[in-house]
């Protein structure tokens, strides 16, 4: 303990920084690596529909720190990415809903993986679904 404090303090130490501080989101949003999904439709009775979102390129590491999934009837939501099938998310949601799906920390995808979007109608009837997935890319 340096002398001249009190034993139950420390002293502080004050850096001078260049430059500003973001937040990961900001900062991602500044450097232009944000990236967004959404994925919009009708699902028949019963229907599925598979959509591959984006295969990470070399050099790049995709993070993903949030989605959004609604839909008109009970529903199964998938998100994941191979090859090693590894799930993000994989829910049954209720009629009318609409969740924000926090992922801490967010889940990273190397290159060459492919991220995943799956969703199920369970219903006899016709549905109409969104998922919007959001997430952001680095170079590694």
């Amino acid at each position: 303990m340096p002398s001249g404090f009190p034993d139950y303090t420390c002293p502080i130490i004050w850096v001078a920084q260049e430059g500003q501080l973001w937040p990961i989101t900001d900062w991602v949003a500044k450097q232009g690596q944000k990236k967004s999904w959404r994925i919009e439709g009708t699902l028949a009775a019963s229907g599925t529909l598979l959509t591959a979102l984006y295969t990470i390129p070399a050099g790049k590491k995709l993070y993903v720190p949030s989605a959004v999934f609604s839909n008109e009837v009970n529903t199964r939501h998938q998100l994941y990415y191979t090859p090693a099938s590894q799930f993000i998310t994989d829910f049954f949601q209720g009629p009318y809903r609409a969740d924000q799906h926090m992922f801490q920390p967010p889940e990273p995808i190397s290159a060459g993986q492919t991220l995943y979007y799956y969703v199920m109608n369970l219903t006899g009837g016709p549905e109409g679904f969104i998922g919007m997935v959001l997430a952001y890319e680095i170079d590694v």
